[in-house]
């Protein structure tokens, strides 16, 4: 493969959208935290982009084959790197929510270090399954209440984010814990890889 054709794999549509998003984490915090009028409004609008490129990118992806192993990287670490910011700041914000904000960064550095010992032996995780797309679902639900409650006031009783918070905080160990048998059987060789592909191919 010439250098050019791998330039082609790089630098497609979705993935510049992933670097977008990147690029969009610390105007996130920079606005969250800078008191000025409207400030979490303006935050709260890079969040709802950086989830619209996040949608987008995977659309543009599967509708002109343009996925590549560079994107599988980068994408998720753009998300990672979303959520992670604003789960951050919003603990910050409300320390209440300090612990979620402990056990996700748990969760991720976990997986980080799952995925590194896999690369290390030449190979690589698994596609995201429906558990850590719930996790990921909850979680935007939750940040999303938060910021609007922090641009409108208490729009919701502070008893439903703290449940919801408590939600969050049970789909992030149980996405845990169901990802390490995972991670196990592809180290040990007894995931089927090749039946994964298939599916993705297929649409399931």
């Amino acid at each position: 493969m010439t250098k050019n054709e791998e330039l082609k794999k790089i630098i497609t549509i979705p993935n510049l959208l992933s670097f977008f998003r990147i690029l969009l984490v610390p105007f996130f915090l920079i606005l969250y935290f800078w008191d000025v009028q409207n400030h979490y409004v303006y935050a709260t609008l890079i969040l709802i982009v950086s989830g619209l490129t996040d949608v987008t990118d995977g659309i543009i992806a599967r509708r002109f084959h343009m996925i590549s192993t560079f994107g599988k990287i980068i994408d998720p670490i753009a998300d990672k790197l979303t959520q992670a910011s604003v789960v951050i700041a919003i603990s910050i914000n409300h320390p209440i929510f300090i612990v979620l904000m402990v056990l996700f960064l748990v969760k991720e550095f976990m997986m980080l270090l799952g995925s590194i010992k896999l690369f290390e032996i030449g190979l690589r995780p698994s596609e995201a399954k429906w558990w850590g797309k719930l996790s990921t679902v909850v979680i935007y639900v939750f940040l999303i209440m938060v910021l609007i409650s922090d641009i409108v006031g208490p729009a919701f009783p502070y008893w439903v984010l703290y449940i919801l918070g408590v939600l969050c905080a049970v789909c992030i160990v149980f996405s845990l814990t169901c990802y390490y048998p995972v991670f196990r059987d592809i180290k040990s060789g007894k995931y089927n890889m090749e039946k994964e592909r298939t599916e993705l191919d297929s649409g399931h």
